[in-house]
């Protein structure tokens, strides 16, 4: 009879999301000291390009890529504007993965989907001397990998009860349209608005669609995919990402209208304009 082995349990998976760019050695020294102290964990990179600060852009692009992601991932996030000031380092336990950075909001509207199980401060000391300046290396690396290796969560620091909170805001309906915001730029210049999908072909139904950016209105033409819009016509889309985007056929439509995450606009429909 031949004996069956026990299957090798999961390598633990920590993602990195940070706007350290790739010429310096930042990231690769946060992955050193994860390899370091957990060496048989994966490391996966989700992007390191958030405008720099933008921590409403570093949250958007968490909640689009940590939904495909296996259960138990730990998903850390340095965009961080205010390392070194008396904001908390935080740990947030979710129904489904565990998020670690700092307390400016940017982990909340994944902590919100998946639902928040527990919060701590990361008080623990991973090494004699910490920088003011790099929490990426000294703290949040280590506090992740030493979690993946095996350890006890609660051992990272104190409940905390009110972390800092940061949602994608509300879209407001105004007489005749509707106010937005642009939350992520894609690298084909892409926009992508905080408008959901769902209400796509409530939009797309209207006569006329415009948008206002800084007081210029221009036309939106409702379409499926990208390739639909002649030379200079801005499109309307559902998105794959859950929500609404505005693309220009093979340009920038964040060029072409001057806009960037964070900037509100006004779409106006039909005889409103």
């Amino acid at each position: 009879m031949i004996e069956t082995m026990g299957e090798k349990p999961p390598r633990r998976i920590i993602t990195l999301l940070t706007d350290f760019g790739s010429r310096d050695p930042y990231v690769s020294s946060m992955k050193g000291v994860i390899l370091s102290i957990a060496p048989e964990t994966l490391v996966v990179d989700i992007t390191h390009d958030v405008e720099p600060f933008n921590v409403l852009q570093a949250a958007f692009i968490l909640y689009q890529a940590s939904r495909w992601f296996p259960a138990g991932t730990i998903h850390v996030v340095v965009v961080d504007p205010g390392v070194g000031s008396e904001r908390r380092a935080l740990a947030i336990k979710t129904g489904r993965c565990t998020l670690i950075g700092p307390d400016n909001g940017v982990l909340m509207p994944v902590a919100d989907h998946f639902g928040v199980v527990e919060v701590r401060e990361i008080r623990k000391k991973f090494f004699e001397c910490t920088s003011y300046t790099f929490h990426g290396r000294d703290i949040f690396a280590p506090a992740a990998a030493s979690l993946a290796a095996g350890m006890e969560f609660r051992d990272l620091g104190p409940l905390v009860s009110d972390p800092k909170k940061l949602d994608f805001g509300r879209v407001k309906w105004i007489h005749g349209g509707l106010e937005a915001r642009i939350l992520h730029v894609d690298r084909f210049g892409n926009l992508i608005t905080n408008i959901s999908s769902d209400l796509y072909e409530k939009i797309a139904s209207k006569r006329k669609i415009r948008i206002v950016v800084k007081g210029v209105a221009h036309v939106l033409k409702p379409a499926r995919s990208y390739f639909e819009g002649k030379e200079k016509e801005l499109l309307l889309l559902p998105g794959s990402g859950g929500f609404i985007e505005i693309s220009l056929n093979k340009e920038s439509a964040a060029r072409f209208l001057g806009i960037r995450p964070g900037d509100t606009f006004v779409l106006k429909f039909g005889s409103s304009f």
